[in-house]
């Protein structure tokens, strides 16, 4: 008897209406209705051609559906399906630190004792972003102490000074880069006019960094630009960052963070502060039980967002919610998806 599988690289979620296939190998998002969830069901559980005798009035339907499954290598057939066991829960199990985000606007933090306890906690990632031109000595300076230590990489968001040259402002990066390549700059406030002449190659970046620096025409001007959530922007992601999402904060799992006044919190948009930066270290703040609230709530904990197809893509947000604010199981406030629509 020839069975029907869905590929151990596609992954399903069920919301209210809808259910969406993750294809993690191939980066693609399925949508459907959830009427044909027992397709799927019945396809897998007795064939097609048993499906097809069980639900005849429905047959054409089914049988399309069959065709886009297979034609899109969603699922295959097989006459051993014990030979493909469906994938375990992979358990989180690592406990350091993932990511850190530290804000600046006019304050510049001892980056020497930050990095260092943050390799200390092996951090992995380090997002620093800037909301106010900084000259290149202290970016210049903040790199130097980034250099000693073993973590990734770093990640600088800063805006486009408009008040110096381009070419010299590109030019400055690049140097910058180029002493060490785990250094990555995400370049904001970025005029149309620069952008489509870097689309152009007008404005030529070297290759050697060019997976390295991005331009984005967007403006940030806070942490207040932190939450939004757009569906249309989700993308797939790997086996591994699906089961994080399912089994732990999307967001806020293994992050520390440092907002702009040197306030330790879980992200810098959030009210509550473990202690500043100046008095208190990240690796005490890290070793607190009450600091790791947050990673647990899942998406599958979160009101509407329980019932979302979309759940295990989305980066989730605890900062701005809605409704009161010490519930932490609220909606992401800006979020305007409806799963029950």
């Amino acid at each position: 008897m020839k069975y029907i599988k869905l590929y151990a690289y596609c992954l399903l979620t069920i919301g209210k209406k809808r259910f969406t296939i993750l294809d993690t190998l191939h980066n693609d998002i399925f949508i459907f209705e959830n009427s044909y969830l027992k397709y799927l069901e019945g396809l897998q559980k007795y064939g097609l051609s048993k499906i097809l005798e069980m639900e005849n009035h429905d047959s054409e339907q089914i049988v399309k559906f069959f065709d886009f499954l297979y034609t899109n290598k969603i699922i295959f057939i097989t006459e051993q399906p014990d030979l493909f066991p469906e994938i375990k829960q992979i358990r989180d199990t690592n406990t350091d630190v993932k990511k850190a985000i530290i804000d600046i606007r006019n304050k510049i933090f001892d980056f020497n004792t930050i990095f260092s306890q943050l390799e200390y906690l092996k951090c992995d990632l380090v997002e620093i972003r800037v909301f106010k031109s900084l000259s290149f000595d202290v970016i210049t300076n903040i790199i130097q102490s980034f250099s000693t230590v073993a973590i990734d990489k770093i990640i600088l968001l800063i805006p486009l000074n408009y008040e110096v040259d381009f070419y010299c402002f590109l030019n400055k990066v690049e140097e910058l880069i180029l002493l060490d390549y785990r250094i990555h700059f995400l370049i904001y406030n970025v005029s149309e006019h620069i952008l489509e002449k870097i689309e152009s190659k007008e404005f030529v970046i070297k290759s050697s960094i060019y997976f390295n620096i991005q331009f984005v025409k967007n403006s940030v001007t806070g942490c207040e630009n932190c939450g939004d959530i757009k569906p249309e922007k989700f993308f797939s992601s790997s086996i591994e960052e699906f089961m994080e999402k399912q089994l732990f904060n999307s967001c806020l799992n293994r992050q520390i963070s440092i907002d702009e006044n040197g306030e330790i919190k879980n992200c810098p948009s959030m009210q509550k502060s473990w202690g500043n930066i100046n008095v208190k270290s990240l690796i005490h703040t890290y070793n607190s039980k009450d600091f790791r609230f947050f990673w647990d709530i899942t998406k599958d904990k979160i009101e509407v967002c329980k019932d979302c197809e979309l759940r295990n893509l989305c980066h989730d947000c605890r900062a701005y919610t809605e409704g009161d604010a010490l519930d932490h199981y609220n909606k992401p406030l800006k979020c305007e998806y409806n799963p029950y629509a």
